[in-house]
């Protein structure tokens, strides 16, 4: 767990500095590539077969899942990656209050203070006069937000659906 934190705080200043040559559509490009051949080889590694399918759920969550990195990437095209990295973080609210409504999980008290502080911790991050007073960066906070948001609402889609193909 501790090597997957490190991991994906370190990518955020490496995606930033590709940022400066190549355009977020262009990572979303690079990104969908990679993507599909680290899955291919790791699948013939494995000895898996792979049969693709036409599941509109599936199909939803990718579309998300892209949206989501372009948001992202859009986010860390505009703002400091520590900032985009504690935003990145609201996406564990959205889980959770999609989590509340659509799948009538409960909320664990010791949930509760991780919470606010998640809450207060973005507040904080993201608000200050250098940050408010540029639309430029105020822009990079909503696409931020948006991508947090995104992504929970992918996992949703895929947490609906993972038991079809488990």
């Amino acid at each position: 767990a501790l090597l997957h934190v490190i991991v994906i705080a370190a990518s955020f200043p490496f995606i930033k500095l590709s940022l400066q040559t190549i355009s977020p559509l262009q990572g979303l490009f690079y990104e969908g590539v990679f993507s599909l051949i680290f899955c291919l080889g790791f699948l013939s590694v494995k000895k898996e077969s792979f049969r693709p399918s036409l599941d509109w759920h599936l199909l939803s969550g990718a579309i998300l899942n892209g949206l989501a990195l372009f948001s992202l990437f859009e986010g860390l095209n505009r703002l400091h990656p520590l900032v985009v990295g504690l935003l990145g973080k609201l996406y564990f609210i959205f889980v959770i209050i999609f989590g509340l409504v659509f799948l009538k999980e409960k909320i664990v008290k010791n949930q509760i203070p991780w919470v606010i502080i998640l809450i207060v911790g973005s507040f904080l991050a993201s608000y200050g006069p250098e940050i408010l007073a540029s639309a430029y960066s105020l822009l990079g906070i909503v696409f931020t937000v948006l991508a947090a948001f995104l992504f929970a609402l992918q996992n949703l889609i895929v947490k609906s659906v993972v038991h079809r193909y488990s």
